[in-house]
């Protein structure tokens, strides 16, 4: 069974579009420190490497000598400066850890919850309905929707823990395809196939990290 992403109301829509587009900015941001930061790191590290060749030769060799103070000067200058930023940039990635983690409770469970488990009972009500009673029909069915493999997929998806990002890295890869997810909601996607039969499911979650295939 294939349950697609609802239909959202004016405000939902804008509501989403607004937390795709404010997630993009954040990983735009993410992005550039992360390279400033790893074009500091290089810098301080050729010089660290060039401080080791002039050591040896600074004592018989005056310009070696020269050259050692200045690279000893650019050590000094960058160290403290490479320290400060890779705070910040780490302080980012835990926001941008628990950012994605609100997004998915909060923007996305939100707002596909009552649609999925609406598609799921109306499922299980057209195949079924026939075979209850028709003054228990509303109770028997939603009884059975709680209980199915279907929504129990729907539910681990919606229900989704805050994934683990320890660097900026894996951040930036959440945040672009946190984004991306909200983008196929907004455009009526698929997101969760159940097959039955092996009592698994999948759906695209976060597709540029990794594709779940989960048993129930």
């Amino acid at each position: 069974m294939k349950l697609k992403a609802p239909t959202l109301t004016p405000g939902k829509r804008q509501q989403l579009e607004k937390t795709k587009s404010w997630l993009e900015g954040l990983r735009a941001s993410l992005s550039a420190k992360q390279k400033e930061f790893g074009e500091l790191a290089e810098r301080l590290q050729i010089a660290e490497t060039r401080r080791s060749e002039l050591s040896g030769k600074a004592a018989l060799d005056s310009e070696a000598a020269v050259q050692l103070a200045g690279v000893e000067q650019q050590i000094a200058h960058l160290s403290p400066i490479i320290k400060l930023k890779g705070r910040i940039l780490q302080n980012d990635v835990e926001v941008a850890g628990r950012q994605i983690g609100a997004v998915r409770k909060d923007d996305i469970g939100d707002s596909v919850r009552v649609p999925l488990f609406q598609q799921v009972k109306d499922a299980i009500l057209h195949a079924n309905a026939p075979f209850f009673p028709k003054d228990r029909v509303e109770l028997v069915v939603s009884h059975i929707t709680m209980e199915s493999l279907v929504w129990r997929a729907a539910s681990t998806y919606i229900n989704r823990c805050a994934p683990q990002v320890p660097d900026a890295e894996t951040a930036i890869k959440w945040l672009a395809a946190t984004a991306d997810e909200i983008g196929e909601i907004l455009s009526g996607e698929t997101i969760i196939t159940v097959e039955p039969a092996t009592e698994t499911f999948s759906y695209p979650d976060l597709r540029a990290i990794e594709r779940h295939s989960i048993n129930l």
